[in-house]
């Protein structure tokens, strides 16, 4: 009778491993950034930085100046500019990350084929109670743009770091224009 129970107790105790192991959070989940999440106009506050996303912008072309010159950068998509305003909360810090998740599932990067832009924010860095004004860039695929979600981090592997989520609800009312002309602090 002992060993019935001893075999017993042995099935049960590896039951109860194998739910443990199919349920328990992986690796990925345990260490994944923490979301931070709001709606255009909002300011969100992350554990580095700040930012306010205040104004989206669609257009055919994007035309803005650099190096003396007028640059013309053309898609076969839609370039999506997004004005924000950030901050660095603490410390010094650079934003390096930027996606624009699709409803799809797609994720696209930060465009850098506009990397002559002084005024993109990756090319900023932020100070504590100091905050700059620059653009999030984005060529992106016109049945994509309804629903995204812009994901914003210090950088792209950051465990356990914040990451900014922006609802882009109502993206698809934005009027796409021929050309998006931006000036020299990105505010076409």
């Amino acid at each position: 009778m002992s060993a019935l129970r001893s075999i017993a107790a042995a099935a049960a105790a590896l039951t109860a491993l194998a739910v443990m192991q199919r349920t328990s959070p992986g690796y990925a989940d345990i260490t994944r950034p923490i979301a931070v999440s709001g709606a255009l106009g909002e300011r969100l506050t992350g554990r580095q930085f700040a930012i306010r996303a205040e104004r989206l912008r669609l257009g055919r072309s994007l035309v803005y100046e650099a190096y003396g010159r007028r640059q013309v950068l053309t898609t076969s998509g839609v370039w999506a500019l997004l004005d924000v305003s950030a901050e660095a909360v603490g410390e010094t810090v650079a934003i390096t990350a930027a996606n624009w998740q699709a409803p799809s599932g797609a994720s696209y990067a930060a465009s850098q084929r506009a990397s002559s832009l002084s005024a993109a924010l990756s090319s900023l860095t932020l100070q504590p109670g100091l905050e700059r004004r620059g653009v999030l860039v984005f060529e992106l695929p016109e049945d994509q743009i309804a629903r995204g979600v812009v994901r914003v981090s210090r950088a792209a592997f950051a465990p356990l770091d914040s990451e900014i989520e922006i609802d882009m609800r109502g993206a698809e009312a934005v009027t796409i224009e021929d050309e998006l002309v931006l000036g020299t602090e990105g505010d076409g």
